[in-house]
């Protein structure tokens, strides 16, 4: 869980957080760049940059000194991601997040950006989950979906969620800080909050709304010239990063996407789940919230 009132010290916060908290409240939560995780992280990048030292001396000054394709892979690749974790971990020096009901603040040294829910458009992440959370209110309707992220074991930048306001702004977020998975739910709740009612109002409009190039109509999907109505949806699937849809009657995919490129992908994934054909155990929001 992310660092809360009572598990952070006020001595431990910089100037910027203890201002924005004398202004805005207590937040919900504080995330840090740093900790156990980066200290891990860092020894591991050590030791990877010197085993590459001492495997290229061997090889080349006591060894056959010869190169192929398996020496690169052995002699070179290791110190090049022990450079890569560590430029990483020092790019995301100093950096905190402050989480509170009606939004982010993400604070660097001399640096601070404002993230309110109602003003972010678009959520894009990276991640491994192939099964999205789902929360269900009392009377059966969808209240939260999210996408659990995992943390690489040693290549941190292949994972990472990215908030834009409609200004354009944006900002991205990696494991660099600690309690990434927390932090990474928390901002897709909080977003959802605020962009699923919204859809919901455009399609009982009548409006279509986009996810890219993918369009979410009153009838179905639109991607381009192609459609499909709700009813002929047979299978929405996140497997190893690409979303899938498939169409009845027939063996071929109507979507294979790379989920990466979807933007605000756990709304879709909701909208999907109430009218398309998955079908969800409803579970209430006080219960879940209960467990």
């Amino acid at each position: 869980m992310g660092l809360t009132d009572a598990d952070e010290q006020p001595d431990a916060l910089d100037e910027e957080v203890d201002l924005a908290t004398k202004e805005l409240g207590t937040p919900d939560a504080v995330f840090r760049a740093g900790g156990r995780w980066a200290r891990v992280k860092a020894i591991v990048g050590i030791l990877l940059i010197l085993y590459g030292v001492v495997a290229n001396y061997v090889w080349w000054v006591h060894g056959p000194a010869q190169f192929n394709h398996l020496q690169f892979h052995i002699l070179f690749w290791p110190p090049i991601i022990g450079t890569a974790l560590l430029w990483f971990l020092y790019r995301n020096r100093g950096l905190r997040v402050l989480v509170f009901p009606t939004g982010l603040l993400r604070l660097r040294p001399d640096e601070v950006e404002s993230f309110p829910w109602e003003t972010i458009a678009v959520v894009r992440q990276k991640t491994d989950a192939n099964e999205p959370e789902y929360r269900w209110g009392v009377n059966g309707q969808l209240t939260a979906c999210w996408l659990p992220v995992s943390v690489p074991a040693v290549q941190v930048w292949n994972a990472w969620f990215e908030i834009e306001r409609a200004d354009g702004t944006k900002t991205r977020f990696t494991p660099a800080v600690a309690d990434y998975t927390d932090l990474a739910e928390r901002v897709q709740r909080g977003t959802f909050s605020v962009l699923w009612p919204k859809l919901l109002a455009d399609l009982g409009r009548g409006k279509s709304v986009a996810f890219g190039d993918l369009f979410v109509t009153p009838e179905g999907l639109r991607q381009g010239d192609r459609t499909l109505s709700w009813a002929e949806i047979k299978e929405v699937s996140l497997v190893h990063k690409i979303l899938t849809i498939k169409r009845k009657n027939t063996w071929r995919t109507w979507l294979v996407k790379d989920s990466s490129q979807v933007p605000n992908l756990h709304v879709l994934l909701g909208i999907l789940t109430v009218l398309g054909p998955k079908k969800v155990e409803e579970e209430p929001e006080e219960e879940a919230m209960a467990e």
